[in-house]
């Protein structure tokens, strides 16, 4: 991680910007989904895994318009998100694990890991949006690897959390152990 973005600074800036997508911009995005389908539907990229026929009975219930504002939102606010979140990830492992654990320590390299996620999500995008472009048409290939996509995107952000949960244990047992070493 590049040292001029490495500070508290930056990581609150990511936050803000990370704040209206969690707040406004995805929960909008579901409820039209659920006003245009005119029932309680998943996005796509919040399921954790699924099969085929899932994804297409999803985006069956979408309807026309729903295909269509669930495309535009892949192409656009979904394209900003995996940016800005894995920058964030990144970032606070970076500046946790550097209290936490030896320069030499393999976990100083495991920040690049929420950028793994972020390719994933990528992955996830191409696909979701192919499924939907491509609607009626059903091209289970692309779906399982959609599937694979999220499912992949999911574990790795969970361990990126619990990495930076981990460095920060890690980093309160180090500065016990340093206290109570001076008294």
């Amino acid at each position: 991680m590049p040292a001029k973005l490495t500070n508290w600074k930056t990581v609150i800036v990511l936050v803000v910007l990370i704040l209206p997508f969690n707040v406004f911009i995805f929960p909008t995005r579901s409820a039209k989904l659920r006003e245009l389908a005119g029932k309680n539907v998943p996005t796509i990229d919040s399921m954790f895994a699924y099969t085929p026929t899932q994804v297409y009975d999803v985006i069956s219930d979408y309807g026309e318009q729903g295909r269509q504002h669930h495309t535009v939102t892949e192409l656009t606010a979904d394209l900003l998100y995996p940016i800005l979140y894995s920058l964030l990830l990144s970032l606070l492992a970076t500046l946790i694990f550097r209290r936490a654990f030896a320069t030499t320590s393999f976990m100083q390299k495991l920040w690049r890991l929420p950028f793994v996620a972020a390719l994933t999500d990528y992955g996830e995008n191409a696909t979701v949006v192919t499924l939907l472009l491509r609607y009626p048409q059903k091209l289970t290939g692309v779906a399982w690897a959609a599937s694979l996509f999220t499912t992949a995107k999911w574990a790795l952000v969970g361990v990126s959390f619990i990495l930076i949960v981990v460095g920060l244990v890690a980093s309160l047992i180090k500065r016990i152990t340093r206290e109570k070493g001076a008294e």
